[in-house]
């Protein structure tokens, strides 16, 4: 009967060793990826030291998607679109210092440049164009992704400058990828990186 107890002790401290080691792993070890910022205005600035981040990987153009992942709905002049997969992966490049998306996929490409996110929704951008020809407008469609990293904790009164920062989309964040894992480990000042 003890050996069941000793058993039944060990194997959630086993999980827990396991989980914690992983992210020890991508943290030490893991691929360091540099994602750009854009403004982002919260709505609380009260919760404590930290900054709230959005990521110009998130926000992509329609032309990045592959054409299964929504469905569009006309109606009149209007456009509707249909999220139809939430699981997506980001294909992306590194050529600028920082990663940029350059495909969304549910499929998972075959080296390791990718992110998991998951596809919120389809809209339209906010600026519209004027279409020369005909007058109309011409309204753009954007991909809204949410890859989990959304705040950073900070010591102690660091965090408004950072927040200012972080409203004008002047920081770059290194995160740590491991597998599935990403860790932020540092957020810098987007003129430190190139």
């Amino acid at each position: 009967m003890n050996r069941k107890k000793i058993i039944v002790l060990i194997i959630p401290l086993i999980i827990l060793i396991l989980f914690a080691s992983a992210y020890f792993a991508a943290y030490s070890g893991g691929q360091s990826l540099y994602l750009k910022t854009v403004p982002y205005d919260p709505t609380d600035l009260f919760r404590g030291d930290y900054v709230t981040l959005s990521y110009e990987i998130e926000d992509v153009d329609i032309s990045l998607l592959d054409k299964d992942l929504y469905s569009v709905t006309k109606e009149s002049e209007y456009e509707y679109y249909n999220v139809t997969n939430t699981d997506v992966y980001i294909w992306y490049e590194n050529s600028k210092g920082y990663i940029e998306a350059v495909k969304v996929s549910k499929d998972k490409p075959s080296d390791s440049n990718y992110i998991k996110a998951e596809l919120m929704y389809i809209s339209e951008d906010f600026v519209a164009q004027e279409n020369p020809e005909t007058e109309a407008l011409i309204y753009n469609y954007k991909a809204f992704l949410d890859i989990g990293l959304d705040r950073f904790y900070l010591q102690e009164d660091t965090g408004t400058i950072l927040e200012d920062m972080s409203r004008k989309g002047e920081l770059i964040v290194e995160v740590k990828k491991f597998w599935n894992i990403y860790i932020i480990k540092d957020i810098l000042p987007a003129e430190d990186v190139k």
